[in-house]
């Protein structure tokens, strides 16, 4: 449910340019997808080092694994050792977002798909599905972050192609090119 005060904004404000930067308020919607996709993606300060077969702690560990794909598929794409935040008890998932939160554009779409690309072969994975419980599906939440960025009139969308990979790709309306 849409909350009112986005409903009324919606409906005084329509917008008349799209734009191609990510501010900070889709990032953190996008940052709350994840979390119902992905599970639990958090460390609790109580638990900073993990056993990996700490049964009670099991979905933060299932949720970092799926973090610690997304952040070495993109490291190595983009030829680094590691993102930055990766120092002490900082978990995948934790530093996946603080670098999402505040890279260059091009690198958070990238980071986007590259996550959800990972929920979407992470759910068809029946032990991940049953330590997450993830309360939205692969598709649900591509269908989701459509629709964060139709109302953030951000000019890209989110497609499931053959294999069910989540690519972003432009979409233009009242602009003739993107940047």
């Amino acid at each position: 449910m849409e909350p009112y005060s986005k409903r009324k904004k919606a409906a005084e404000n329509p917008p008349t340019a799209i734009r191609y930067d990510l501010p900070k308020e889709f990032r953190n919607q996008v940052i709350f997808i994840w979390a119902e996709a992905a599970g639990y993606t958090e460390q609790p300060a109580s638990h900073r080092r993990i056993a990996p077969y700490d049964m009670e702690n099991m979905p933060v560990h299932v949720a970092n694994q799926l973090f610690n794909r997304v952040q070495r598929k993109f490291c190595e794409a983009h030829g680094l050792e590691g993102l930055p935040g990766g120092g002490g008890f900082a978990s995948p998932c934790q530093i996946v977002k603080k670098y999402f939160q505040s890279c260059p554009d091009d690198e958070a779409l990238d980071i986007i798909e590259f996550t959800f690309n990972e929920v979407f072969f992470a759910q068809k994975n029946s032990d991940f599905v049953a330590y997450i419980q993830p309360t939205l599906t692969a598709a649900d939440a591509v269908t989701k972050l459509n629709r964060r960025l139709q109302e953030n009139a951000i000019g890209y969308s989110s497609s499931k192609e053959r294999y069910c990979a989540s690519t972003l790709s432009f979409y233009n309306r009242r602009r003739r090119n993107p940047p």
